[in-house]
């Protein structure tokens, strides 16, 4: 509904829905600890018989309601919030400095205090209170913060077994502790959840628990207040209320996943744009999304990543065992990546975490050696002869393929029919990046000869049956993976993507291509002032000589 509605008893309410996203994650909103209703409809009274009066509020209402459905969206995203002392203080003292505005024209009716229920203490607990030490007085602030879990009675239970072994305390938590937490919600919990929606937040217990003590002292002020204006006249504002602190908002929340996609966007944007590969968004989501379940309550949150956060987690990876130093390292670097990239999106936001990763030193590890990585050529006979075996496209060609360019599987998996020409009367592909096809390096982008081993085995007859378009189906890299792990007699530790390019290199060595022509093939940098070698059709005559030189496996 668009404006106000009035009841039949004349009164004007707010009416409206829940959002859907809001709705149909009620139950993950309720086990957060955030009351919800049992129906879509919001109702709120406006207080009101006055139409003009009912349009203001109902205002009002609208935009506290937005700050609670974004502060909700904000809590399923990345958990509670924990405010810091100061907002603490600036939110219950704002709002008995509101108390005082209200009263202050009748100061005696805001100074008189509320009719509380006073439990009755034995003589043995006032006799405690009377000889309570500073430390255990301490030690009763203390529980008594953990006794106002706004989720019920049950936080007192560990705090009570562990007072339950000195007598003296445990005496005064028993008859003190519960009807004080009661007392204090019952008195000012709905003023600071009307607070709390207004600033589109939903604090931790934590919070809450400082929250409400922090309120009671401020409503002590206050009253107090109102009692020298009633008695002395004294009208000026009074001292605590001139030191109170601007709240001040939490900076903005920058998820991981929101930095990833918008890396993503800004790297797709433009006609000649080089993606972020699939692979690499939802294996930087995946690492993102462990590290921010080990941070806990607001972990998503990219911005607030400290130092110490990246060290404990670091530890946690080393001492589990699960993974390698190498793996633990790839993980740190994904972080520190992906908050670089929200450096370049918010500097201001990302300044601190950017300064406070870059402490973080990766941990050391020994590399793989190469005899490790590489597909052995006794093993390359094994799987060429089973690939001629198999009729799907992708098990049938990509390992050949592979096998005789030193490609990785992603680059040959996202080939097209249209990267195929002829040149001088030789074949060639070009490992391109048009067509918004994403390349690991700007040196990945290359012209390949096509090798006579695989003109042999059909490979031309193969693509001249195809359709213009991809060589391969979806999901091309996934299949051989798995096909090439379930061949026999294939060593440990290797895999389809880096063992036929650690392979081609030695065979390039093997066979005497020059070191450019070596380097360009496979893609990397020579760093030098040729690195245009092979980049233009008059150099393709040598680069396919070059090719020429290794001898194909004897099958």
């Amino acid at each position: 509904m668009k404006g106000p509605w009035k009841h039949p008893n004349g009164v004007w309410y707010y009416r409206g829905e829940l959002p859907k996203d809001i709705w149909d994650a009620r139950e993950r909103i309720r086990l957060a600890g955030v009351p919800m209703p049992r129906g879509k409809e919001v109702r709120r009274s406006l207080n009101t018989r006055d139409r003009r009066a009912a349009t203001v509020r109902h205002a009002e209402v609208v935009t506290e309601l937005e700050g609670h459905w974004n502060a909700l969206r904000a809590l399923l995203r990345e958990g509670p919030v924990r405010l810091s002392e100061r907002n603490v203080v600036a939110i219950a003292g704002e709002r008995s400095r509101r108390f005082v505005k209200a009263h202050e024209e009748n100061p005696s009716a805001g100074a008189t205090r509320p009719l509380r229920s006073t439990p009755s203490l034995p003589p043995d607990v006032v006799d405690a209170l009377e000889k309570l030490s500073a430390e255990d007085e301490a030690k009763l602030r203390s529980a008594l913060a953990k006794a106002l879990d706004h989720q019920g009675g049950d936080a007192l239970g560990p705090m009570l077994e562990e007072w339950g072994r000195d007598p003296v305390l445990s005496i005064i938590s028993r008859s003190l502790l519960e009807p004080i937490r009661w007392m204090l919600v019952n008195e000012h919990a709905a003023d600071l959840g009307t607070l709390l929606r207004g600033r589109g937040e939903i604090v931790d217990r934590q919070t809450w628990a400082s929250l409400l003590i922090s309120a009671a002292q401020f409503q002590e002020k206050a009253r107090r207040s109102l009692e020298r204006m009633a008695t002395d006249g004294d009208f000026q504002e009074p001292d605590w209320i001139k030191g109170l602190p601007e709240y001040r908002p939490a900076a903005p929340s920058f998820s991981f996943d929101a930095v990833i996609d918008a890396e993503a966007k800004r790297r797709s944007a433009g006609k000649d744009a080089r993606p972020l590969p699939p692979k690499t968004l939802v294996s930087f989501k995946a690492i993102c999304g462990r590290f921010a379940e080990f941070r806990g309550a607001g972990g998503s949150n990219a911005a607030t990543v400290t130092e110490a956060d990246l060290e404990r987690w670091k530890k946690s990876l080393m001492e589990s065992g699960e993974v390698g130093n190498r793996t633990v390292a790839n993980r740190l670097t994904t972080i520190k990546t992906v908050i670089g990239w929200g450096r370049g999106q918010s500097r201001a936001n990302f300044a601190r975490a950017s300064s406070e990763v870059a402490a973080v030193k990766l941990p050391d590890f020994t590399p793989k050696p190469s005899d490790v990585s590489a597909i052995h050529p006794d093993e390359a006979l094994i799987i060429l002869r089973a690939a001629r075996q198999q009729t799907d496209p992708r098990l049938r060609w990509l390992p050949w393929i592979c096998a005789y360019t030193g490609l990785r599987i992603a680059e040959a998996c996202q080939m097209r029919t249209t990267d195929f020409f002829e040149s001088e009367g030789h074949w060639f592909f070009e490992v391109s990046s048009s067509g918004k096809r994403s390349l690991k390096t700007a040196n990945a982008r290359r012209v390949i000869p096509i090798h006579r081993a695989l003109i042999s085995e059909g490979l031309r007859s193969y693509l001249e049956g195809l359709p213009q378009g991809p060589l391969f189906p979806p999901g091309a890299s996934v299949a051989v993976n798995r096909w090439f792990h379930s061949i026999e007699g294939i060593h440990e530790g290797v895999s389809p993507n880096h063992g036929w390019r650690h392979l081609f290199k030695d065979l390039c060595r093997r066979y005497g291509l020059n070191d450019d022509a070596r380097q360009y093939l496979s893609g990397h940098s020579t760093g030098g002032a040729d690195q245009a070698y092979g980049r233009t059709r008059a150099m393709l005559p040598g680069l396919w000589r070059q090719m020429e030189r290794i001898k194909p496996f004897g099958l």
